[in-house]
């Protein structure tokens, strides 16, 4: 039994070392400034960020007070949803 822990063990940590060990040749593969461009990789469909943020505004569900703000929901307890 000692044995097998051993040599799982070991295996374990060559596949570790070796998982971690590709140096520059890794890092440059993840590097931003040399990868493709998004639309290449996406059969030309372009994807990413968008340009702008979502405007937010109120939602039906929502109610204001005197100020404008957002008035946060009751908060109900289990006996009141059930009832």
């Amino acid at each position: 039994m000692k044995r097998f822990a051993t040599t799982v063990m070991l295996l374990a940590l060559a596949v570790a070392l070796g998982a971690c060990g590709q140096g520059e040749r890794r890092l440059a593969a993840l590097n931003l400034a040399t990868s493709a461009p998004a639309t290449a990789l996406t059969g030309g469909v372009a994807v990413g960020w968008p340009k702008t943020l979502p405007v937010d505004v109120l939602q039906p569900w929502e109610e204001v007070d005197s100020q404008g703000h957002v008035v946060p929901p009751p908060e109900f307890t289990l006996a009141e949803v059930l009832a």
